[in-house]
């Protein structure tokens, strides 16, 4: 027998090194993918959390919820300048109410959060607002998540 002193692999071991990666990756791939698209949601199921809580805020300090054509941009910057108790909450520091500012009424793609509060019909009694989040516009799924309060 011939002893060979070369310091390559032989293409039959590169072919077997691949082929073991190859099941190595077909084996944990998809769950991998799964983990991936739980954690976005759970991420952004959080984030909701969180708008809730500054919404909340937001209710204690003025007595209201933002519009929705005011939106979640309320709670990161002062959207009614000329009233006076927007102006107090400025000058406080109570802006943003939403920890991370921006990026926290947004998805992780960058969408924007969408916001609905029906109009005030009746003063004093239980509003409720709604928080939704689409997901990937455009794909074949289109999670939802809406959190009514």
């Amino acid at each position: 027998m011939k002893i060979r002193n070369s310091q390559a692999f032989t293409m039959m071991e590169l072919i077997i090194v691949i082929m073991i990666i190859g099941v190595i990756m077909s084996l944990v791939g998809p769950r991998v993918a799964k983990w991936w698209s739980q954690s976005e949601e759970f991420e952004s199921k959080l984030k909701i959390q969180n708008i809730k809580a500054a919404l909340n805020d937001y209710r204690m300090e003025f007595g209201t919820l933002p519009t929705t054509k005011e939106g979640l941009r309320a709670l990161v910057e002062n959207i009614r300048p000329n009233d006076e108790a927007y102006r107090k909450a400025e000058r406080e520091g109570k802006f943003p109410f939403v920890a991370k500012g921006e990026e926290g009424i947004t998805d992780k793609s960058g969408e924007p959060f969408i916001y609905h509060c029906p109009p005030e019909k009746n003063k004093g009694k239980f509003k409720f607002f709604e928080i939704m989040w689409v997901g990937k516009q455009g794909t074949e799924e289109e999670p939802t998540l809406t959190d009514g309060v």
